[in-house]
């Protein structure tokens, strides 16, 4: 955990596992297994590089993302039409899109905290 707080020093990761995990979870405690290290160090200045109000856009859309599957139904075909225009695929299908979601997925935790902390301080 200490080493994740050095690459990417503006989350508080102790603060951010107490919450996801709902413990406290010391700085030397090595329980983090961190194979894009250069990644998550490169995260933090691309974030810094946008302006609240992208950061804003991105984190909405992730949530309405996120629900996708509980909206109407009208609302889920215009969105699995989106999703076939434009990454030229069905909305469930194998492809490069597929990895972006699970990176997305992966870090859409520590970037809205990320976020949150920039905009609200």
């Amino acid at each position: 955990v200490g080493e994740l707080q050095n690459i990417v020093p503006s989350i508080n990761w102790t603060l951010y596992f107490h919450i996801v995990f709902n413990e406290y979870i010391l700085l030397d405690e090595p329980i983090v297994v961190l194979y894009a290290d250069k990644y998550i160090g490169a995260l933090e200045s691309l974030i810094r590089q946008f302006d609240t109000r992208a950061l804003t856009s991105y984190c909405l859309w992730r949530v309405i993302a996120s629900l996708v599957p509980d909206l109407s139904k009208s609302f889920r075909e215009a969105h699995y039409e989106l999703v076939r225009l434009t990454q030229g695929a069905a909305p469930h299908g194998i492809g490069s899109h597929c990895l972006l979601n699970r990176a997305d997925e992966a870090f859409a935790q520590p970037m809205t905290y990320l976020y949150l902390k920039i905009s609200i301080g």
